[in-house]
């Protein structure tokens, strides 16, 4: 019997991919631009650690989905 859920997860993971794309594509250039080398390493690694735990969760979203 499959029964009707409302669940989060998928705007987390949306939430997670944008946030890290965003932060990559602008604070990243932002900083560069203006000579803020240190804030640009850590944007970056926020934006990249944005990215993979929105890929992670993706992985294990599918995975309950799929076999749980």
């Amino acid at each position: 019997m499959h029964t009707l859920k409302v669940g989060y997860v998928n705007y987390i993971i949306l939430l997670l991919l944008l946030t890290g794309w965003l932060v990559i594509q602008f604070d990243v250039k932002s900083n560069k631009a203006k000579h803020m080398h240190k804030e640009a390493k850590v944007s970056r690694w926020f934006g990249w650690f944005n990215i993979v735990l929105g890929a992670i969760a993706l992985a294990g979203n599918w995975f309950y989905q799929k076999y749980l």
